[in-house]
């Protein structure tokens, strides 16, 4: 489970709106740890993102850069530290401004890099890409976003497995 704290300063313009912003993360353990193959790694972790992104009536693009300090897990687990880009450029396809509701329709892009680490099964670590469609829908101050990303291009250490396909569910508020 990951707590963020979105910190964002916003501009709102005729047309349009923009935002950059800096976000503060902690991953708290969970998942069992107890058995062969743990759900979880029972480290707490710490993440930090800044980002751009505008909004218009009918386009949406964000960039994102991140950064995740892995820090030691039980069973001599150490993912390793990430770094990262992920950038999206979406179409607005319904927005009903009385109600503010809304959908919009994504491409997503992410460049990761890993460094070596291990799991249970050995050393991790690597690069990878992947691409893949996004869908959002917001209500009020509800927002439903689901992402599937595939890999386009991967390159893992030791003995690890590609991390094959990547979906994403997630809910937010805001206050």
């Amino acid at each position: 489970m990951i707590f963020a704290l979105p910190l964002r300063k916003y501009w709102n313009f005729k047309k349009s709106t923009m935002n950059i912003g800096l976000t503060p993360q902690v991953r708290v353990p969970t998942g069992s740890t107890s058995e062969s193959d743990p759900l979880g790694d029972g480290s707490w972790d710490f993440g930090l993102s800044a980002s751009i992104s505008t909004e218009s009536f009918r386009w949406y693009t964000l960039v994102d850069v991140f950064w995740w300090k892995n820090t030691d897990g039980v069973k001599n687990i150490d993912q390793g530290d990430q770094v990262g880009l992920d950038a999206n450029l979406g179409y607005h396809v319904y927005h009903d401004n009385e109600r503010n509701w809304g959908a919009f329709v994504m491409v997503d892009l992410e460049a990761r890099y890993e460094e070596g680490g291990r799991d249970v099964a050995g050393r991790i670590g690597g690069s990878r890409l992947t691409l893949g469609p996004i869908l959002v829908g917001y209500w009020d101050n509800w927002m439903l976003r689901a992402e599937v990303r595939v890999p386009t291009w991967e390159r893992v250490r030791g003995t690890q497995f590609t991390r094959g396909p990547v979906v994403n569910v997630g809910l937010g508020v805001t206050f």
